[in-house]
């Protein structure tokens, strides 16, 4: 879809490839051109790709990474960023493919995946030695899956393949917040505000209790019957990638230039440029209002996101 360079200075600059709709647009702060994005136009954009919290600073001191240099984190972590789109290096193909079910996957027994629940509720992150095939930004200890037939399945190595869940578990140090998490969002489902499908899980590893919940991931097409099907990714991007704003951006307060501020005027801007404008603003004024109410004030630039289906975009 287009080629991203990081230069010997550290600064980045994208190009469209060949002949492309301008619904195929990887963002709304980007739209379909011949000529190449500079540095500062790429960072709103790619910035916003790269995890935040231990998985970031894991890779961050595992290879000695500066955290400007976008470029380089993205070498690194691009394959599975956040949505459909993935950033690898030239000549190594896509970094994330349809999965096929059953084939691109693999069923977790019980005991292994007490051994990972253990893990993240201990220690916020997998088992020493155990591979995590989809990462997932936060601070919370958390692994991407596949739930289906009432078990736990992970992609295969190699496989590219989606997940369609997100398993959270509750730190020992705070270990009743995935309860109270699920349900916040289960009392918004039920005043009509479009929130995740969670459940709560409680985990009984070797007589420890851990509490934790399921996830359903938004931007997933599943067509699964009898026990066979694909899964696939749906494009997204979040409000500060779509208004072009850096990670450091996110909150409104942060802002100097009121033209790149995450604000109520640029929630306008945004869903303008929607299919439905008016659904847009009523579903963001409805979360950000619900939010207010229960003392969430962490509702940033980064936690909406929009959905893309060819020339649909909610």
């Amino acid at each position: 879809m287009g080629v991203l360079t990081r230069s010997e200075d550290k600064s980045l600059s994208f190009v469209y490839a060949g002949d492309i709709a301008p619904e195929h647009r990887i963002s709304m702060s980007l739209p379909i051109t011949s000529e190449p994005y500079s540095d500062a136009d790429c960072r709103g954009y790619f910035a916003n790709l790269l995890f935040e919290g231990p998985q970031l600073e894991r890779v961050l001191d595992g290879f000695g990474l500066d955290r400007g240099d976008i470029g380089a984190l993205l070498w690194h972590l691009g394959a599975d960023c956040p949505g459909a789109i993935s950033i690898t290096p030239e000549g190594t193909g896509p970094g994330k493919m349809p999965g096929r079910f059953p084939e691109d996957y693999e069923r977790l027994s019980e005991a292994r995946l007490h051994q990972i629940v253990l893990s993240l509720h201990r220690h916020r992150r997998m088992p020493e030695g155990e591979r995590n095939p989809s990462p997932v930004a936060g601070v919370q200890g958390k692994i991407a899956c596949l739930m289906l037939e009432g078990a736990v399945w992970l992609p295969k190595g190699g496989s590219r393949a989606p997940t369609t869940h997100i398993l959270k578990v509750s730190p020992h140090f705070d270990p009743d917040v995935t309860r109270q998490e699920t349900i916040l969002l289960q009392i918004a489902s039920e005043i009509g505000i479009d929130a995740a499908e969670t459940r709560d899980l409680v985990f009984d590893v070797g007589g420890t209790h851990i509490n934790a919940l399921l996830s359903t991931r938004f931007d997933r097409d599943i067509e699964i019957a009898e026990g066979a099907g694909t899964i696939r990714r749906r494009h997204a991007e979040d409000f500060c990638q779509a208004l072009g704003l850096p990670p450091s951006l996110k909150y409104e307060r942060d802002a100097v230039d009121p033209h790149r501020r995450f604000s109520a005027a640029a929630v306008n801007v945004i869903a303008a440029q929607t299919t439905v404008p008016a659904l847009v603003t009523r579903d963001f004024l409805a979360q950000t209002i619900f939010n207010l109410l229960v003392g969430n004030t962490d509702n940033h630039g980064k936690n909406t996101s929009l959905l893309y289906r060819g020339r649909t975009v909610l």
